[in-house]
């Protein structure tokens, strides 16, 4: 497969916004981002087309582009970035889409969740969407395995898309690690306690409605939130590591885990950083990591009170 490195200009940043579109704020983008792609060290981006958009016009956008894709916007918070690679005439092309209210924010200085300092943010992940370019054209990785809520519990299928999803997030965050600094640092911290409390208080939800109704659809859904618990918390950290995996300026900053956090889920998490610090060799991701990433969920999940169990009767979480 061969890769292609088309000129990025301005005409392949487009606006597509909901409200009446504002040339000054319009150039205003356009000039922002590409002055930050001038400055990226990555070579490798194979970018066909930028779309800036907001939470109205961003789903439409992205399943022109995939079908299979949307723009995240759940329980979690909304995406600010998104990218997606796509084989086009035998070579990897991308596709990135930014919120628009990252740019908005740096304009009128809009504090984010209390940081007063929008453009570090903004510059990291247009510089994280970069990094999911590089990896798409390095390692050709851009299909994950398509699961929706209406599929049943089977536990190999998650792990492929999970999986997956975990190389992507940790490779595009060690590619954009220069541009990460200590608040950025302090952002993904906050999701990752955000994102465990969440998932945890979820999962406690349907364990109590289960316990109402044990009708298969619960259940199914009860085993869904259990996985996402591991998942998310992995996922979560994934990105800590990959900022800090060869950084000096952040690789010995402390992790502020929020105390909901269990103990020896924290170790875990030490333990599968350490791992991968050891074994990274990318793009080959060796082996090693993928097994101490799956212990890790094992162990995750034992520590809640729950195993997952693989039969021939059908997949389930044994509590």
């Amino acid at each position: 497969m061969s890769i292609t490195e088309p000129l990025l200009t301005e005409d392949k940043i487009s606006i597509n916004l909901e409200s009446q579109s504002n040339p000054s704020f319009d150039k205003f983008t356009k000039d922002y981002i590409l002055q930050e792609i001038s400055v990226s060290p990555i070579s490798t981006l194979n970018i066909k087309k930028i779309e800036i958009v907001d939470l109205q016009t961003g789903k439409d956008a992205v399943s022109k582009i995939d079908l299979n894709q949307t723009w995240m916007n759940d329980a979690l918070g909304e995406g600010k970035g998104k990218s997606i690679g796509k084989v086009e005439g035998g070579s990897i092309t991308n596709y990135l889409f930014y919120l628009s209210t990252l740019f908005e924010d740096i304009i009128i200085d809009n504090p984010i969740q209390g940081i007063s300092l929008p453009k570090n943010l903004c510059n990291y992940i247009i510089h994280h969407e970069l990094g999911h370019c590089y990896d798409h054209s390095t390692r050709g990785e851009i299909n994950a395995k398509i699961i929706t809520d209406k599929d049943p519990f089977i536990i190999a299928d998650n792990i492929e898309k999970s999986l997956y999803m975990f190389r992507g997030e940790l490779s595009a965050c060690v590619f954009s690690n220069y541009a990460a600094d200590d608040i950025v640092l302090k952002m993904l911290i906050f999701n990752l306690n955000d994102a465990y409390k969440k998932y945890f208080n979820w999962t406690n939800y349907r364990k109590i409605k289960l316990a109402k109704d044990s009708s298969e659809i619960y259940l199914t859904n009860f085993y869904f939130s259990i996985f996402d618990l591991c998942w998310c918390t992995i996922h979560s950290y994934a990105k800590i590591i990959g900022i800090r995996l060869n950084n000096p300026s952040l690789a010995q900053a402390p992790i502020n885990f929020s105390p909901l956090i269990p103990a020896p889920v924290i170790s875990l998490l030490e333990k599968l950083e350490n791992t991968i610090i050891k074994e990274w060799k990318y793009p080959e991701l060796p082996d090693s990591i993928n097994t101490e990433v799956l212990k890790t969920v094992d162990n995750i999940a034992s520590v809640h009170g729950y195993k997952f169990i693989h039969s021939q009767k059908g997949d389930f979480v044994q509590y």
